[in-house]
């Protein structure tokens, strides 16, 4: 919750300026020292908080998942999470989309497997 609320928050810190201005056209004149430091705190919210927390959900769902998701699973979100905690450096953004994609995929395959198990069986 705290990096889905981080990024909330990030995204609309960064998108205050642009937004004030489109909406409010010529008339709406923000300071450019103002407006930087505005994006700046935006952006570090995002990156910074937002894409460290999500890192660390990352690596305790593969700590804490109790052999539910494929090892194979595990130990890609233990992978993508330790990148993320360098979300700063935007690093790793490819491999988190990469990360949803695949995790997403794997729900709806594995979802047809346990309506008939009634769950997911775990593998080693």
């Amino acid at each position: 919750m705290v990096s889905v609320t981080a990024f909330a928050i990030g995204w609309v810190t960064w998108l205050a300026v642009p937004l004030s201005i489109w909406i409010g056209g010529s008339g709406v004149v923000v300071d450019p020292k103002i407006a930087y430091v505005i994006l700046q705190v935006g952006a570090a919210i995002v990156f910074g908080v937002g894409g460290i927390f999500l890192g660390l959900t990352l690596i305790v769902l593969r700590l804490g998942s109790g052999g539910r998701l494929p090892a194979w699973l595990r130990w890609f979100s233990l992978a993508v999470g330790v990148l993320a905690l360098a979300s700063m450096a935007w690093l790793p953004f490819f491999p988190l989309l990469l990360w949803g994609l695949v995790a997403g995929v794997w729900m709806i395959a594995a979802r047809g497997e346990s309506d008939s198990a009634g769950q997911v069986q775990p593998t080693a």
